[in-house]
């Protein structure tokens, strides 16, 4: 037997993409169907011949994901920063009292902005970050220590490349 010419091996590529059967494309190429199983693009390898794939190893690119964070976190900044009225900002620990009791009534208190930027509720006491502070700390400065203690990126003051 000769070997298969270019022009079969795409005819029967391209007609089992469409949707053909096995038997249908050896027929109508005149081949053996053992002939169309070698140049299926969509067999499946017999178990022996699948390898493992190999296990992710959870590196993210350290420059693609605080690129990522502080887009989110100036978006954050953004959103705050644009509400109708910053100062009407309800204290969600007096909205939603935590268990919810009988004892503790749902109530709407609106928080007080202390000098640092973050807000106080006057009827709790709960103090909450000012969000944009509270983004920048949380997700970039945090995930920027994380990467460079695992060495993913360089030592503050190294030239990032």
């Amino acid at each position: 037997m000769g070997r298969l010419s270019k022009a079969k091996i795409n005819q029967i590529q391209r007609l089992r993409k469409k949707g053909f059967l096995q038997k249908e494309v050896a027929k109508t190429v005149g081949v053996n169907i053992k002939t169309v199983r070698t140049y299926d693009p969509l067999r499946r390898a017999p178990e022996s011949e699948i390898k493992p794939a190999p296990k992710p190893s959870g590196y993210i690119p350290p420059n693609s994901l605080l690129s990522d964070i502080r887009s989110l976190a100036d978006w954050i900044t953004l959103l705050y920063l644009f509400l109708s009225d910053p100062n009407q900002i309800p204290c969600p620990h007096c909205l939603f009292p935590t268990p919810p009791s009988a004892k503790k009534k749902t109530k709407t208190v609106t928080l007080r902005m202390l000098e640092n930027g973050d807000y106080k509720c006057p009827e709790c006491g709960n103090i909450l970050a000012s969000p944009p502070n509270l983004a920048w700390r949380l997700l970039v400065t945090e995930v920027e220590e994380e990467l460079r203690r695992e060495g993913r990126l360089p030592a503050k003051g190294e030239a990032e490349s």
